[in-house]
C-alpha cells in the first residue's frame, strides 16, 4: 500500500487494497480466514496499520466510534486500552445492548 505522502502527491482520492496485500495479511494472521467480506478486509487493513505503526499493537489507547460488537477491539484488547464509543441502539444491524460477554 502506498504511503500517505505518495497518495497526496499523486492526487489520488482512494488507495486500493491489492490481492497481494490481503493474502499477505492472511498469511501473517492479520486477516480472518473465515471472513472474506468487505468488513473482514477492512479489519485486516486496520490491524496491519496498527501492527506497522506500533510494533505489535501494544500499549496503545484505541477508541472505535460506532463499534457495535467490535471485531477489532476484541482482537486488540489484551494488549491495549480500548474504548468502544457507541449508543448501542441497534442501528445498522448493531447490538441493542453492550456486548459484555466478550470483554
Amino acid at each position: 500500500m502506498k504511503g500517505e505522502e505518495d497518495i497526496f502527491k499523486e492526487g489520488v482520492m482512494f488507495d486500493i487494497i491489492s490481492k497481494d496485500e490481503y493474502f499477505t495479511w492472511l498469511e501473517a494472521g492479520l486477516a480472518d480466514k473465515s471472513n472474506h467480506t468487505l468488513k473482514g478486509i477492512q479489519d485486516a487493513w486496520i490491524i496491519s496499520i496498527m501492527e506497522e505503526r506500533s510494533q505489535g499493537s501494544s500499549g496503545c489507547k484505541i477508541a472505535e466510534i460506532g463499534g457495535g460488537d467490535s471485531r477489532i477491539l476484541l482482537r486488540l484488547k489484551n494488549y491495549n486500552e480500548c474504548w468502544n464509543i457507541d449508543k448501542f441502539e441497534g442501528l445498522g444491524q448493531g447490538p441493542n445492548t453492550t456486548p459484555t460477554d466478550r470483554l
